[in-house]
């Protein structure tokens, strides 16, 4: 049997370069900073057939994660962790997009490529700005061309997965919007409402 605690565990810079020269594909280009309190413990019998027990919980505080593909870094990251052989389970994480505010929990029911899954995100006051439409995919960013939309969204999706299918339910809500269109003469402005 194994057991370790830790406090105040730091997620530096240097600790990130160390992961990235050993393994340059787990972090690609983002880069992840953060305090991590936690506990593991291991248990192995060392028998024929048998796999190792092992229970994790941690806690990150004071996290940043920042990704080119990101309109913007994802700062003040906090959540918990729980992990063992059955599977993960991230509570409350919760974070800032700027002056977007990010809330998301998940859970993964084993370690199989098919093994169920569930999350739940809520995303609010985004704003479509360049910050990201420069994010956004080259198929998206038709669209806006289209449109040249400015507002402020936000919204949840609830994502679940049963081992064979996916179940994806959104809903976006809009205020002080304005877009354009070649449908209509005018910009269209101070517009609101939901999409689900």
């Amino acid at each position: 049997q194994l057991s370790a605690e830790f406090e105040q565990f730091e997620i530096t810079p240097a600790i990130q370069a160390w992961i990235s020269a050993r393994a340059p594909s787990m972090l690609g280009q983002s880069t992840f900073v953060g305090r991590v309190d936690g506990k593991l413990s291991v248990e192995h019998e060392f028998e024929a057939g048998t796999l190792p027990q092992f229970v994790s919980q941690f806690r990150l505080t004071e996290g940043r994660f920042e990704d080119p593909r990101l309109p913007r870094p994802l700062t003040r990251l906090s959540c918990d962790l729980d992990c063992d052989q059955t599977g993960v389970k991230i509570k409350e994480l919760r974070g800032n997009l700027g002056s977007a505010k990010l809330v998301m929990q998940l859970e993964r029911r084993g370690w199989t490529a098919n093994a169920p899954f569930a999350m739940g995100l809520s995303l609010e006051n985004v704003p479509l700005d360049p910050q990201l439409y420069a994010s956004l995919p080259a198929i998206v960013k038709d669209q806006w061309d289209k449109y040249q939309p400015t507002g402020i969204v936000g919204g949840e999706l609830q994502l679940t997965f049963d081992g064979k299918n996916w179940r994806p339910v959104a809903t976006l809500r809009g205020r002080e919007l304005a877009f354009e269109s070649d449908k209509f003469r005018y910009r269209l402005s101070d517009g609101s409402g939901t999409i689900r």
